[in-house]
């Protein structure tokens, strides 16, 4: 009990938010939407502090110490549920990940890239589903008090994420009005459902039949969850149990925004840039550390049980290696030759 006091005192130090992390924007932005809905962000701040920029920053720390804090908490269950767990825990690496990419956009003044705005999206939705899924990721701890000051810990985590992923969303929309929001939704759900299509088969095909298949995982999560809440007695389950599949399903809607946006950097044979190597990175390591949570079993470690997720998560390395490799060889060639830049 004292070893798990202690492991939470030193996550609460941690999460401590400063009040002026996080106000809302104080700057003038001028925004000029195009004809295919981008938006061309100029912004001017009238005072020294980016608080975007800072939030996102902020939510990095947060959700990675939020991830690791998880990953090795102790565990009630006897590592029975040691995926789930896992699982749970590269989500907000994943989340942290995003974070970490969407400071850099907005550095670069790309959050109105369709790109970012995509990800803002799945960096939402995780967190809001996720606030569904807190007795599950907290009920892992095996002291009830350990679990009730973790579920506070760890809602005050989704809800900074909520407001964060949604304001980078609005700030990258630049949309006055409700109306405007609106039809940006709209705008960027028919844009999506067109972007399915395979033109590239070379370069995309690959990333397609995998947001496919995470898509998929995720239906089977939302359907497994209804179906053990309404059954919780007969099965001999918990709310613990159902939770979990609220879990899975946030945390591969973000992964398939993350998926798609490789997709279509690949129809573009845009992936040699920056973010969409780390993109491939980090749905290549989440696989890979899944399988090795599957692998892992109360009595021994079986790598076969967790093939499935090895094969997933192998493609997305190989390219997030490969795409470092042509970049550093591009920028060697340019360096060497200078007059054809």
């Amino acid at each position: 009990m004292k070893k798990v006091l202690l492991h939470l005192w030193v996550s609460m130090s941690l999460f401590v938010i400063p009040s002026t992390a996080f106000r809302p924007q104080s700057l003038t932005v001028t925004r000029r939407i195009t004809s295919t809905s981008s938006t061309i962000l100029c912004a001017v701040a009238e005072n020294s502090s980016d608080d975007l920029k800072t939030g996102y920053k902020l939510g990095s720390y947060m959700l990675a110490a939020t991830g690791a804090f998880l990953l090795s908490m102790p565990d009630r269950t006897g590592r029975t549920l040691v995926a789930s767990k896992v699982g749970g825990a590269t989500g907000y690496g994943l989340a942290a990940g995003l974070c970490y990419i969407l400071e850099g956009a907005y550095d670069n003044n790309r959050l109105g890239s369709d790109t970012y705005k995509r990800l803002n999206l799945g960096l939402f939705a995780f967190m809001v589903l996720g606030l569904f899924a807190i007795p599950g990721e907290a009920g892992f701890l095996p002291s009830a008090v350990g679990a009730m000051i973790m579920s506070v810990l760890l809602t005050v985590v989704r809800l900074y994420g909520v407001a964060l992923a949604w304001k980078g969303w609005e700030y990258g929309v630049g949309a006055g009005s409700l109306k405007g929001l609106w039809d940006e939704i709209v705008n960027g759900t028919k844009e999506t459902v067109k972007g399915l299509r395979v033109k590239n088969q070379r370069k995309a095909l690959t990333y397609r039949n995998m947001l496919f298949l995470i898509l998929m995982g995720s239906i089977s999560s939302f359907f497994d969850g209804i179906f053990l809440l309404r059954y919780l007695k007969e099965f001999g389950k918990s709310l613990f149990e159902v939770s979990l599949k609220v879990s899975a399903v946030g945390r591969l809607l973000m992964i398939t925004t993350m998926v798609y946006s490789l997709k279509d950097a690949a129809e573009r044979d845009r992936l040699t840039g920056t973010t969409f190597i780390q993109l491939n990175l980090l749905v290549g390591t989440w696989a890979v550390f899944v399988g090795l949570g599957q692998a892992a079993f109360p009595y021994g470690f079986a790598a076969n049980r967790g093939v499935e997720m090895f094969a997933i998560g192998l493609p997305f390395l190989i390219k997030a290696f490969k795409s470092q490799k042509e970049k550093l060889e591009k920028e060697s060639s340019k360096e060497e030759n200078p007059f054809e830049r």
